[in-house]
């Protein structure tokens, strides 16, 4: 599994807390986790994890501490672009706004951010605890979702797409449904003036040539052609 940064700041020692249970979920998954507080991981690179739990808690006017946590966070947020992040922290007081604000910063940074933020109210209990292991075994399992392009299919894939059936008329090609047009060499059913119809290979053939054009509007297929179908 993708190694782990737990760092965080905290000066009561709640937020500790959490980051402390929060490495030992990740550690019971089987992953590393290497914890730290923000001096103690100092001059060392996030470019040596695949994963960041970033935990600070809610200060002042609900804010990160401004310190030492917002200028480290200010250090690495060049770093942070499809990095996959979590964040925790502690609270006395609010309703969680310094982590929505935080969430919402992260996303502008283009990391993979982990669920939403955990917050827990003061010192956490045994269930506090609790959650905090559990959010570090989720976290541990996460892997984020990358976009993968698939590639154009060849010509030989292209000729084998089967076409549905159509009609013709000999109406303008602007008033003519939107439809795919039948291809070369398929069989073909025409319609006669006298009302009979029969599928034909070798009688009726519609060329490449004729389909583009018909496509691009240069031609339109005569009433004798009328309700060609592919097969």
């Amino acid at each position: 599994m993708d190694k782990t940064a737990v760092i965080y700041w905290s000066a009561t020692g709640n937020t500790e807390a959490m980051a402390n249970a929060i490495a030992e979920g990740i550690r019971a998954e089987g992953a590393q986790a290497d914890l730290f507080s923000v001096a103690e991981f100092g001059s060392r690179s996030t470019a040596d994890y695949a994963k960041l739990a970033l935990g600070c808690p809610s200060m002042g006017a609900e804010v990160l501490e401004e310190c030492e946590f917002e200028p480290f966070l200010c250090s690495i947020e060049p770093e942070l672009a499809g990095k996959k992040v979590a964040l925790f922290g502690s609270f006395g007081w609010g309703d969680g706004e310094w982590m929505r604000n935080w969430e919402a910063r992260m996303k502008g940074d283009n990391c993979a951010l982990f669920e939403q933020g955990l917050i827990i109210n003061l010192t956490p209990d045994d269930e506090g605890k609790k959650q905090c292991e559990e959010f570090g075994k989720r976290f541990a399992k996460f892997y984020s979702q990358t976009c993968r392009l698939r590639p154009p299919r060849s010509r030989a894939a292209r000729r084998k797409l089967k076409t549905p059936p159509i009609e013709f008329n000999s109406t303008p090609h602007t008033s003519r449904p939107a439809a795919f047009l039948p291809r070369a060499g398929s069989f073909a059913r025409v319609t006669s003036a006298g009302g009979s119809s029969s599928p034909t290979r070798t009688s009726r053939r519609v060329s490449v040539s004729a389909i583009f054009r018909a496509r691009s509007g240069c031609i339109r297929p005569s009433a004798e052609s009328a309700d060609i179908l592919c097969g």
